[in-house]
């Protein structure tokens, strides 16, 4: 069979920032060229006030994981990097294409073992990654979360970071102050597979 773009006999693939072919069935991770897409994926489909990031994101959920002490600030800096490589879906759409969370689940698990976190997201984490929705919700949405069905205790906890600020950094900015966070929390750690 012919190279065709994307594809690779029947394997599909998408090129990288660093021109790699990534597999999705072969994952092999790089934490810049997850970084580099972190910091140009914007949350909420791109319907927030302003540009927002996965990578800001996810430096915010570390920083809640550290400040609560909800677990591993480094599984809440990388919980979404799979979507470096898939794409930041809003969880609704995630709900209705039946196809889309068996895909994202076994990345996501990939991505988790690749560098030395548990297959599945910890309560810890997903505690954080509510507490960031809410905060980001006040200050990036029109609709503030208003009309979000919040477990019992995220507003009171996300009101903990009251002033928080959000940078909103530029796509270049966000991927370097991930990659930094990254050095910083990743010092110390075992060695990853395909990183």
């Amino acid at each position: 069979m012919a190279l065709q773009h994307g594809f690779q006999g029947d394997k599909p693939y998408i090129s990288t920032c660093k021109g790699n072919r990534f597999y999705i069935d072969d994952p092999v991770f790089d934490i810049e060229e997850s970084a580099h897409a972190l910091g140009n994926i914007c949350r909420y489909g791109g319907h927030s006030r302003r540009f927002y990031c996965v990578a800001e994101h996810s430096m915010l959920v570390a920083t809640i994981m550290e400040q609560l002490g909800l677990g591993d600030p480094f599984e809440g800096l990388m919980h979404d990097n799979h979507e470096g490589y898939l794409i930041d879906l809003p969880k609704p759409w995630k709900a209705a294409i039946r196809d889309y969370s068996p895909v994202e689940l076994k990345l996501e698990a990939a991505c988790r073992v690749a560098y030395g976190l548990t297959p599945v997201i910890t309560a810890g984490c997903k505690t954080a990654d509510l507490i960031a929705l809410a905060i980001e919700a006040r200050h990036l949405l029109p609709n503030k979360g208003d009309d979000f069905m919040w477990p019992d205790g995220i507003i009171a906890q996300a009101n903990r970071f009251r002033d928080w600020h959000m940078p909103c950094w530029a796509p270049e900015l966000a991927r370097d102050h991930f990659l930094a966070c990254y050095s910083e929390l990743r010092a110390g750690r075992g060695p990853s597979r395909n990183v």
